[in-house]
């Protein structure tokens, strides 16, 4: 069996039924960067951190989380797929809102069980606008202040949104 296929699938958060999507099967070849690589050429990426703050998503290259955005004639499609030592889900959204919040779900159940390091509650993860979290204003002054201190334009991508 390919790991990467095109397929119908339903989607998690509406029920949908959605045909041609790349869809991401169990991938027992090789290793983790292998699946990263081969994912990587359908517009698939593997997210290393989660979180405002960055915390670690998943063990590479045993416990990866990936995500990919297309659209079909509805609109937008949000995709995750974790890979776990070759077993490998996938699942879309029709929102980005319910993309996240999945992507939250994988996050604190590998934090809970020591896959990866993480915050011990929900509460202290800030992931989106649609949790209620709203980023302080930025001036710019404090971006260039974190650009003197070296910091690599985290700040910068998210005064932008």
């Amino acid at each position: 069996m390919t790991a990467v296929t095109t397929s119908t699938i339903t989607t998690k958060d509406t029920g949908e039924t959605v045909h041609g999507v790349t869809v991401l099967r169990h991938h027992r070849e090789n290793f983790g960067y292998d699946w990263m690589d081969l994912i990587s050429e359908h517009d698939w990426t593997v997210l290393g951190g989660w979180g405002c703050d960055g915390w670690d998503l998943g063990q590479w290259p045993y416990v990866m989380l990936a995500t990919t955005q297309t659209s079909d004639e509805k609109g937008p499609l949000f995709g995750v797929a974790t890979y776990t030592e070759g077993d490998v889900t996938c699942q879309y959204y029709r929102t980005q809102a319910r993309q996240w919040d999945a992507i939250t779900e994988h996050a604190f159940y590998w934090w809970k069980n020591g896959m990866a390091d993480g915050p011990a509650d929900r509460g202290n993860l800030r992931v989106g606008r649609h949790l209620g979290d709203e980023m302080p204003p930025v001036e710019i002054q404090q971006l260039l202040a974190a650009a003197a201190a070296g910091h690599d334009g985290h700040m910068v991508d998210e005064a932008l949104r």
